[in-house]
């Protein structure tokens, strides 16, 4: 645990927000990965405000109690809660991550999300060279961040690089390496 404890320490503040706000959503609150990867109107922060029952008709004070629990969270972090974050096999990567190199302290990770991430411009995806599959998600209605353009991220083997404008046709493949540890449907 010490290790992990470490690790933690070594994490930039804003992956800690943006983790922990996925940990609270996807394994404490159990919120439905097919709602969140099929829905990118709302937004992880205003899905973790419903989860947590704190929506209202005032989004801009809904958004400040969530930073605040959020705060307070990470004040009172415990070993265990750190444990399953670091186990965590889905993560997604919104656009105020601009680099992965964090990735590194996820052994267990199966799938980066990005869809609806546009601004997003990492280029090194060397840091999910592994002996698994890895699966980097950048579909969008809209807007795709299209990492052919300017990143390495065809170069390495163990990661499909699933991209493109509406529903991927390889969501079954992916809910199937995440069923074991995550709510797929509702």
């Amino acid at each position: 645990m010490i290790m992990l404890l470490e690790q933690w320490e070594k994490l930039p503040s804003i992956w800690k927000k943006i983790i922990l706000k996925e940990w609270l959503l996807f394994k404490k609150c159990k919120f439905p990965l097919s709602v969140f990867l099929g829905d990118d109107s709302y937004g992880l922060n205003f899905l973790l405000c419903k989860a947590l029952g704190i929506d209202s008709s005032e989004p801009e004070k809904d958004l400040k109690q969530l930073e605040d629990i959020i705060s307070t969270g990470l004040k009172k972090i415990d070993e265990n809660t750190i444990y399953e974050i670091f186990s965590m096999q889905f993560l997604y990567i919104p656009s105020e991550i601009t680099y992965i190199a964090p990735l590194k302290y996820f052994p267990n990770i199966k799938v980066v999300d990005f869809h609806c991430s546009n601004e997003s411009r990492i280029t090194d995806f060397e840091i999910l060279r592994r002996q698994s599959t890895i699966y980097v998600l950048d579909y969008a209605d809209y807007q795709i961040v299209d990492f052919d353009k300017y990143s390495n991220i065809r170069g390495i083997d163990n990661v499909k690089y699933i991209k493109g404008y509406g529903f991927p046709n390889e969501i079954n493949d992916i809910y199937s390496e995440l069923n074991a540890n995550y709510i797929i449907y509702e």
